[in-house]
């Protein structure tokens, strides 16, 4: 009983237990407020997914499109055990036009108002979706379109008001088989997950343009002036192309588009083709201070392997032998070997370099053959009236800001593209598993269709397993608050052995044993890490629960954007944290203090009672 008293005793009459119940305040608070945004955000963008997709996806095993039997496929999936409802979807970019004026750029998704039941964005987003929907059966000019609220400040939109939509139509697609060359590396993992290589030579054969390149770029001499070389390469050329330096270009902080390692840009002013390649290319080289050039064209494809599903991909065509003398492309691939040297070794077919990420990584290896699907032909333009008629929220900015919907029959007849659909959403009826329902799919869709459960949506994939990764770093990171504030209770610990010695030596001398000294110094540990962790829960509740406020409060103070939707993809700041994260992040508090207190509770019992009294 004494060793709580004497616990409580020298709690109480030291000031400084308040700073260490301070520092454990402090380090708990910090990682539940940075735990209740990251796992609000993994589980509102999860949300997000699941709500945009269904439970389960179909999609094209290898096209860009369901081909044109959506009314059979969806007729077949509801046939499966376990389905519950299906709604197909079809998408394509458009122009955004009021009066004459355009806006922007806008994703539109056509979507089946007669199918589209619960399970869709509209219905979850738009309460008064199945009084509304009945407006998407509208099949003359202005056709109907809903906006999400975001979107309608664009331009200054309103309910109600007429727009156009501009869509481009591609008259053809045109599929080329690669072999897998090899695969290379990149610390920029963009490039290692969505780039891929192949010779110049073959995208200058399919879009027809002969010596032709996209751009050219430059390694610049070592101590040579970049500006006095560009304006020589400037004056060598007569100004018939643009030439700029790497921080200048529109997409010089874009290493998907240019190689970071380049130093000049040369482009076309006017059209999309560098022409006369080689002696565009000669010219460049007698420049004095160029050490290297180096052109390329691109494009983006689907790229398509065996078992997966089409994905989007930007396709660069490089010259392979001056390739791997600019920038950092040499780097990428693996003891020094050439990019001719990789390209030789695809003698099956056109050689292909693809990033070690590529679909999610380890789906492809060299030697494995790979389709990529290009647009080509001719583009079309098609503009169609459509008037306001209903907001959405979804609560993501990026949907409610970029996307508008139209009936999906309205999208079809524009893209020629009948009874065609990008995808079909599946909702699972309750108390069936989804990966079950899923193996049925697939096997009563195989061949014709690709299943997958939302989770591995390739949109949204790389992205959800980033934010985890991003949660599990500052969960390491925030936790040493807690550790360093575990220091300043083993501090104030040493303090109060020093301070309580003549005590010590008393309770020896009276029979008191080690354990029980070492008790109170544990007790009094433990009394700090316990008040701490609770005060500190509180606090970062509190915290958390006035969030926004508090965000917008300093941005008002200091004229900063603490939090950007443009950039956080939501509207408010997320945060949720569940009652198990709280009680094991105030657990690993009291836990660590408790450790922390052994050091100075077993200094105290180690005193000799007649030596402490000694000198007391």
């Amino acid at each position: 009983m004494y060793v709580f008293l004497l616990s409580f005793k020298y709690l109480a009459k030291a000031r400084s237990a308040l700073f260490s119940i301070g520092g454990v305040l402090l380090g708990v608070a910090v990682v539940v407020v940075v735990m209740s945004v990251m796992n609000g955000y993994v589980v509102t963008f999860e949300a997000f997914i699941k709500g945009a997709n269904s439970d389960l996806i179909v999609g094209p095993p290898r096209q860009s499109v369901l081909g044109n039997h959506y009314s059979q496929l969806r007729e077949e999936i509801l046939q499966v055990k376990g389905v519950t409802a299906c709604a197909g979807t079809a998408e394509a970019r458009a122009d955004l036009l009021q009066a004459g004026k355009e806006i922007g750029t806008i994703l539109v998704k056509g979507i089946d108002p007669d199918h589209e039941g619960d399970s869709g964005v509209l219905a979850k987003g738009l309460k008064q979706w199945r009084t509304l929907k009945t407006r998407f059966r509208k099949t003359a000019a202005p056709y109907p379109v809903f906006f999400g609220k975001s979107a309608l400040g664009r331009g200054g939109l309103s309910m109600g008001d007429r727009i156009d939509l501009r869509f481009y139509r591609d008259d053809q697609d045109r599929t080329l088989a690669f072999q897998v060359a090899g695969l290379f590396s990149s610390d920029i993992k963009e490039v290692e997950a969505l780039t891929c290589y192949i010779p110049l030579a073959v995208l200058q054969e399919l879009y027809k343009m002969p010596n032709g390149v996209s751009r050219l770029q430059i390694a610049v001499a070592p101590g040579a002036d970049h500006n006095r070389v560009r304006d020589r390469i400037d004056a060598a050329l007569k100004g018939r192309v643009s030439v700029r330096v790497r921080q200048d270009h529109p997409d010089g902080n874009k290493p998907l588009f240019l190689d970071p390692g380049a130093n000049l840009i040369v482009d076309e002013k006017t059209d999309r083709v560098l022409s006369a390649y080689s002696n565009l290319r000669q010219t460049i080289l007698s420049v004095d201070g160029v050490a290297a050039c180096a052109g390329s064209a691109e494009s983006i494809a689907l790229i398509h392997a065996s078992g997966t599903q089409a994905a989007t991909i930007l396709v660069k065509g490089i010259d392979p032998v001056q390739e791997g003398a600019v920038g950092k492309f040499a780097e990428y691939l693996k003891d020094g070997i050439t990019t001719r040297e990789v390209f030789a070794k695809a003698p099956g077919g056109d050689p292909i370099l693809v990033g070690a990420k590529l679909l999610g990584g380890g789906v492809v290896s060299p030697g494995d053959g790979v389709d990529l699907i290009f647009p080509v032909g001719e583009s079309s333009q098609q503009a169609q009236s459509y008037s306001v008629t209903g907001t959405f929220s979804s609560g993501f900015h990026d949907l409610d800001s970029g996307v508008c919907y139209i009936p999906l029959d309205t999208l079809q007849e524009i893209l020629g593209t009948p009874d065609t659909v990008s995808q079909i959403n599946v909702a699972v009826k309750p108390g069936y598993d989804a990966q079950d329902v899923q193996q049925r799919l697939a096997t009563a869709l195989w061949g014709r269709a690709h299943v997958m459960d939302w989770s591995r949506h390739p949109g949204y994939q790389n992205k959800l397993l980033a934010v985890r990764n991003e949660r599990t770093i500052l969960l390491i990171v925030s936790m040493f608050v807690v550790v360093i504030s575990g220091f300043v209770v083993m501090a104030r610990l040493f303090l109060t052995v020093v301070d309580k010695t003549r005590d010590i030596g008393i309770l020896g001398a009276l029979g008191s044993t080690r354990r029980a000294i070492v008790a109170i110094f544990l007790v009094d540990g433990l009394l700090i890490g316990g008040v701490g962790a609770i005060l500190g829960i509180a606090g970062g509740k509190l915290f958390v629960a006035n969030l926004m406020q508090i965000a917008s409060f300093i941005e008002r103070t200091f004229n900063i954007t603490v939090f950007s939707p443009r950039i956080y993809k939501f509207d408010l700041i997320p945060a949720y944290l569940s009652p198990t994260w709280t009680v094991s992040i105030g657990a690993v508090a009291i836990l660590w203090t408790f450790l922390i207190s052994l050091i100075p509770a077993a200094l105290a019992a180690r005193k000799n009672p007649v030596e402490t009294l000694r000198y007391e």
